[in-house]
């Protein structure tokens, strides 16, 4: 046959020169080198003009593979038109830079039998667009879409696919540097896609990196809508994944030795997880940022399972079975900015808004927001989790069993909103900030009030009174040993004073010359009085006997017995009578004992007052 059309020599070009026409102006074909984009017509396509392959409907692979093989060495397009391409065997493109591309929804690959449609090895530059993909074999798993070994700086694009029993695309060993767009994965009335839509996993020396999946659409996925085995820095971003079924919707997790490292999953929008929404697995470093999670079947909403240095930050979480988000085995992670509410969702007290557990250690749960989580709104599990930092959360509702439960070692609760205000320390100790301004403490976490009662604050009534006397630059009170002598005071119990313990008293004296060879019995009688009250009354009376020590030395020593809770009130003015018990038994010591203070020990376990 001859070329009727016109051909015009370009610089460079090898096509025929003028002096090569015949007399019936027409050229050999076999002198022209071919364009390098090829049209292959659907027996069903609506226009072959300009086709350079028809197809008749059956095993249409062949003229696909066809013009596949007339491409140059440097790669070309192959247009595939509108109508349907039904194949028997696997497309197969061996040429770097090749694009297939379609016209759109209109153009569909569809096979019934169990084999890959397009196979591809150690391809770059692949361009895959504006196809659809159709198997109509649901139950047959190894039907994938696209299976390419090796693809690097490749593209595939606005394609749908639907009715597979195997992968929308996958990819082994060293895939990187691809980009993953705008494809739609749905499965069909009663069927869904069968398999994992796009897995990308490593060989045995290479794991996928630096891929780009994004903007694409999961609808009835029966696997994994994305999957990585391996692999670093790969961007998973911005998909949407409604009801995927019996496995997480996004996977990340180790490839036989290969840890995956520094991946990135966010803008996702997942809904109506049966698994988890977003699973990851030894891959230190992963960060799952703004992704919009609601609801799974059977497991927590997003899971964290032996990652290190991992960032969740910025994630809606709501309506998981279990927990929200759950950190298993992590370390030097942050836990961000995120909402979680309404997990557990089956109200079964058994799960939180975010857990941590199985020696989670040095963790930073910040700045997050949980509402209405069965059990807790944030939980430490178990003692083997360690140093990890619960600060600046709020947990708020009323749908739960408590707010925060911590049972690890040494964790710090700092400035936590658990609704009536905010707390500081760990569970059992901490100090809450009410909301209306008054200051809290808790377990065993007090405030001691300690108030002194100098020498020179005492006063004396005349009758029996003790000496003042100088010792350097300090009053004392000079208490002989021949005499009962005693001086007085007026205090005040303080009013934040717990009101469960008793008061500590404990005082200071020395004497001038070696004391250890007797005792000093110091006396205090007290009474308390609040308003209104008949200042006369019994009073109470303590006296303990205390060993001296070498001359000039102070010592401060301890009263066994307390000044006793059923004796005190808040508020209360208090009187006190000291005294040395000259004529006691234990009374031995033949020397004047001189008093510097006494010191009132009031425990407090609030801090200012309700407004």
């Amino acid at each position: 046959m001859a070329i009727k059309h016109l051909a015009v020599k370009a610089p460079g070009n090898t096509l025929a020169a003028i002096t090569d026409w015949n007399a019936n102006h027409t050229i050999d074909p076999g002198t022209i080198l071919r364009s390098a984009t090829l049209i292959v017509a659907a027996s069903d396509s609506n226009d072959t003009t300009n086709a350079d392959y028809f197809c008749d409907g059956t095993a249409d692979q062949v003229q696909i593979n066809a013009a596949i093989d007339s491409l140059p060495a440097t790669g070309g397009v192959v247009k595939l038109m509108d109508g349907t391409f039904n194949i028997t065997a696997q497309i197969t493109i061996d040429v770097n830079n090749t694009s297939i591309i379609g016209c759109g929804k209109n153009t569909i690959i569809r096979t019934n039998a169990n084999h890959t449609m397009i196979f591809g090895n150690g391809l770059s530059g692949l361009v895959i667009k504006d196809i659809f993909f159709y198997g109509a074999t649901y139950s047959m798993h190894a039907t994938h879409a696209i299976h390419i070994i090796n693809l690097s700086y490749s593209i595939i694009r606005d394609n749908w696919f639907t009715e597979l029993g195997g992968y929308a695309l996958l990819t082994t060993k060293n895939s990187h540097h691809n980009l993953i767009v705008g494809n739609i994965l749905y499965g069909a009335v009663n069927h869904s896609v069968r398999s994992t839509c796009f897995r990308f996993t490593g060989g045995n020396s290479s794991t996928p990196n630096e891929n780009i999946i994004t903007n694409n659409f999961f609808e009835n996925i029966e696997d994994y809508a994305i999957e990585f085995l391996g692999g670093y820095r790969n961007l998973i971003a911005n998909n949407t994944i409604k009801n995927s079924q019996n496995f997480s919707s996004i996977n990340i997790r180790v490839w036989v030795s290969f840890t995956p490292q520094d991946n990135v999953i966010v803008g996702n929008v997942i809904e109506d997880a049966d698994t988890y929404a977003i699973e990851v697995n030894g891959a230190d470093g992963t960060i799952i940022e703004n992704n919009m999670c609601r609801g799974t079947g059977y497991e927590s909403v997003i899971k964290i399972s032996n990652s290190d240095g991992c960032i969740i930050k910025g994630n809606t979480v709501l309506n998981g079975r279990q927990h929200g988000i759950h950190l298993n085995a992590c370390d030097d992670c942050i836990v961000e900015g995120n909402i979680c509410k309404g997990n557990d969702k089956n109200n079964t007290t058994t799960y939180d808004g975010i857990n941590i557990d199985g020696d989670s250690n040095n963790n930073v749960i910040i700045g997050n927001r949980c509402q209405d989580n069965d059990r807790y709104e944030i939980r430490i599990d178990d003692a083997t989790g360690d140093k990890n930092l619960v600060a600046c959360n709020s947990c708020i509702g009323t749908d739960h069993v408590g707010t925060i439960s911590d049972a690890g070692t040494d964790t710090m609760l700092i400035g936590n909103d658990e609704g009536d205000g905010f707390k500081f320390g760990n569970t059992t100790n901490y100090t809450e900030i009410k909301r209306d301004g008054e200051i809290n403490l808790h377990g065993t976490a007090r405030v001691i009030n300690h108030v002194i009662m100098p020498a020179e604050s005492f006063k004396l009534a005349g009758v029996a009174d003790p000496a003042f006397g100088l010792e350097g630059t300090f009053i004392t009170l000079d208490f002989v040993h021949t005499l009962e002598k005693e001086a007085f005071a007026k205090g005040f119990i303080p009013f934040r004073w717990d009101s469960d313990t008793d008061v500590e008293v404990r005082i200071d004296w020395l004497t001038d010359a070696d004391g250890t060879g007797g005792d000093v019995v110091w006396g205090i009688e007290y009474l308390a009085r609040k308003d209104n009250e008949v200042v006369a009354g019994a009073t109470t009376t303590i006296t303990q006997a205390f060993t001296g020590v070498g001359a000039g030395l102070m010592q401060r020593n301890v009263f066994t017995t307390k000044l006793l809770k059923g004796n005190l009130e808040a508020d209360d003015i208090i009187g006190i009578r000291i005294f040395r018990d000259h004529d006691a038994a234990g009374d031995t010591l033949d020397l004047t004992a001189r008093i510097l203070a006494l010191h009132l020990h009031f425990i407090r376990n609030k801090i200012g007052k309700a407004t």
